[in-house]
């Protein structure tokens, strides 16, 4: 697949602009940890893995929202991005990978109830917006999203638009196209390039064979 990326030609621009989109972001964060006085963010990740439990939760995304909506809240996006996969990390003591669980609760940041759960942020910090309006929170979740998109080879970054919550995309699609106007443009054309990644091929299959949906 990675052969792919280096033929296709579309996927070559994308990876151009990815890896730029990567020095950005890597650039920011740094800053961005300074002035929030974090030195490393795995250390930070840990914390906030401890704070919230993160050895209790089950394997569902639905039990991250908490953990997802303290990063969007919390940090500036480029810092909230690197903490969120500093959970890495923890993969081996934990027996499977947080990440993914986290950035789909991000995703559906729209729909998380904040007074719903126990939060450890100063509640004098938070917007209120953030706190009572789904669409405020959709908007800071998804630029973290669109940094995800913007680091992730086309394959998968399309897929992950392809399939990404409707509520959600046009919040992404406005984040996009400001912090990242470059990958918007691909992405508008249509990629099909996630058909080229394992779930990608099967959800394809099962369009083609039941017509659940247009591609």
């Amino acid at each position: 697949m990675a052969l792919l990326d280096r033929l296709i030609p579309t996927a070559r621009r994308w990876q151009k602009n990815a890896q730029k989109a990567g020095e950005v972001i890597s650039r920011a964060a740094s800053l961005q940890a300074w002035q929030h006085r974090i030195q490393l963010p795995v250390e930070e990740a840990r914390r906030l893995a401890a704070l919230y439990g993160i050895r209790y939760k089950q394997r569902d995304w639905r039990d991250y929202g908490d953990i997802a909506f303290h990063l969007v809240v919390a940090y500036p996006p480029d810092l909230a991005f690197v903490i969120l996969y500093a959970f890495r990390d923890m993969q081996n003591e934990l027996g499977y990978d947080p990440v993914p669980y986290l950035l789909k609760a991000t995703e559906e940041m729209f729909h998380f109830r904040p007074e719903n759960v126990v939060l450890h942020i100063e509640m004098s910090e938070i917007p209120k917006a953030l706190l009572t309006n789904p669409s405020e929170r959709a908007k800071r979740a998804a630029k973290l999203i669109a940094r995800e998109i913007s680091v992730t080879p086309l394959r998968y970054a399309s897929g992950i638009f392809n399939a990404m919550d409707p509520v959600m995309k046009p919040f992404v699609t406005d984040e996009l196209r400001s912090f990242n106007p470059e990958a918007m443009d691909i992405l508008s054309r249509g990629s099909r390039m996630w058909i080229l990644t394992g779930s990608g091929f099967l959800r394809f299959l099962m369009r083609l064979l039941f017509g659940e949906d247009r591609i």
